[in-house]
This record gives structure tokens, C-alpha cells and sequence, in this order.
């Protein structure tokens, strides 16, 4: 290999450790939830029959169609997005209020969630088994008679 062959290799590997030395994105300081097991809070409004009600506590979950809140540390909450008329997180990102149409917000959301790659149901038990409390459904309502 020639003296110009070997500078350019060496040169190419130092352009290349100083590259991958270079941070991308936010950091874990940025994020919460990067630092914790758990998963950010929130606080999600409902509307179901006429009668509202709030859930508030840890985001476990973010699925396509709801999402799952540990309800004053004994509740299972499984939301439906369709009765959401407001999900606020205070830690996620200076965002107020969420959109549950906008695909790129759910995924944010979802990253910020305590299971991400969602939750089995053996999960569910275990988790019912340790709070101690009860799965709650909250879905709209059923208009077929």
C-alpha cells in the first residue's frame, strides 16, 4: 500500500470516528421517560353519554384506535380515542393537548408510553395483580338498537 493510499484510509477513519462521535436528536436530558421505567402522566378527558369524566396518571400504553392510563395507581384504563376530548401531558414536549387523528403525534405518544411495543395480556393480569384494582373499558357507547 503507497504513503498516499494510507493517509487517505486513515483519513477516511478519522472522518468517520468523528462522525459517529456527533449526537442526533435529543438527548436523554431532554426526555423524562429515557431516565425512568415509567411512562409520562396524563391527563385524559372524556365524553361518553353525556357524562365527562378524567383519568389521570401514568401513560402504560399508546394502540392504534386507544390508549391505556394507570388510573390513580389502581385502575387500568383502556380509552377509546373516539370519547377522548382532550389528553394533556405536560411533559411531552411543551404540548398542551394531543390530536389522536394525527399518526405522528400518536407514535411521539407512544414512544413516551411505558410499554411502547404495547401490552399482552398476561402483562394486564400482572399488572391488575400487583395495583390491585380493576381493568376499566371506556369505549363509545353503542348505538345499534
Amino acid at each position: 500500500m503507497s504513503r498516499r493510499s494510507r493517509r487517505a484510509v486513515l483519513a477516511i477513519s478519522c472522518l468517520a470516528v468523528l462522525c459517529s462521535a456527533c449526537a442526533i436528536g435529543r438527548s436523554a436530558r431532554e426526555h423524562p421517560v429515557a431516565r425512568t421505567a415509567s411512562g409520562i402522566l396524563v391527563a385524559v378527558s372524556t365524553m361518553t353519554d353525556s357524562e365527562m369524566t378524567e383519568y389521570r396518571g401514568e401513560l402504560l400504553e399508546v394502540g392504534p384506535a386507544y390508549v391505556v392510563v394507570l388510573h390513580e395507581r389502581t385502575h387500568l384504563v383502556r380509552i377509546q380515542t373516539g370519547v377522548v376530548t382532550r389528553l394533556r401531558a405536560p411533559d411531552w414536549s411543551g404540548r398542551r393537548s394531543w390530536d389522536p387523528e394525527d399518526r405522528g403525534e400518536r407514535e411521539e405518544l407512544r414512544l413516551l408510553s411505558r410499554y411502547p411495543q404495547g401490552m399482552s395480556a398476561s402483562l394486564i393480569d400482572r399488572l391488575l395483580e400487583v395495583y390491585g384494582g380493576e381493568f376499566i373499558d371506556v369505549r363509545a357507547p353503542d348505538r345499534r338498537h
